[in-house]
């Protein structure tokens, strides 16, 4: 081997060193960077899923909102939320009822619906009867 030679394979290997360090810093930055893609993507996406379910929500409250303009419906939520009247309207208030069916309750149920008992008394005749 000549001195040229020598001197040349440890300046090769360093340049081959140097190229090796150098790719892997490329393939780091380049990972790096499909990542850096891939996340924008995935959020990318996640954002389209929202407006499209708030686009659904909107037509669902333009069409509620369609329906709540009509005059119909600013009627009947006048008369049942405000108590208003057209003139010469009969207002007809029907009372609850006082006492449950017979059909939920039969007669020889043993609870007990007395206005003057407690809600926690009547419960308690519920689960365990009358003591």
């Amino acid at each position: 081997m000549n001195s040229s030679e020598k001197f040349s394979s440890p300046l090769i290997s360093f340049f081959i060193g140097i190229g090796l360090i150098f790719i892997i810093f490329l393939l780091y930055l380049i990972g790096t960077e499909l990542y850096k893609v891939h996340s924008l993507e995935k959020i990318f996406q996640e954002e389209e899923e929202e407006l499209s379910r708030q686009k659904s929500k909107n037509v669902i409250l333009e069409e509620e909102g369609m329906i709540r303009s009509t005059a119909e419906y600013l009627d009947r939520f006048a008369k049942e939320n405000n108590d208003k009247i057209k003139p010469g309207e009969v207002v007809i208030i029907v009372p609850p009822e006082a006492s449950p069916t017979p059909d939920i309750f039969p007669k020889n149920s043993t609870v007990s619906f007395s206005k003057y008992q407690s809600v926690r008394e009547q419960w308690k005749n519920v689960f365990f009867g009358k003591k």
